[in-house]
């Protein structure tokens, strides 16, 4: 899943966000923050990193974004699925 990590003051959102937490992988707390009526996930906030936010690149309708900043469950992927630019992978 391509992901941005930015810092807190960089992102601001409008609309109201229902939030889900539970414990990573990796034993670290990771709150969800999702649409309550569609869903869609729009933002995550990882207790080893509280000074970022981290935004699925999938909710933006547009296709002049950066580069995302890294990836999540890469070895979960299917083998059909390839990424054109090399970013960090997190586990």
């Amino acid at each position: 899943m391509p992901l941005f990590r930015r810092s807190c003051q960089q992102v601001s959102y409008s609309g109201e966000l229902t939030e889900y937490t539970r414990m990573s992988d990796s034993g670290q707390q990771v709150s969800y923050s999702f649409c309550p009526r569609c869903g869609t996930t729009m933002l995550l906030a990882l207790s080893i990193a509280p000074e970022h936010l981290v935004i699925p690149v999938g909710i933006f309708d547009q296709h002049d974004l950066p580069q995302p900043s890294f990836s999540v469950y890469e070895q979960h992927k299917q083998g059909w699925v390839k990424f054109d630019c090399q970013i960090e992978q997190a586990q």
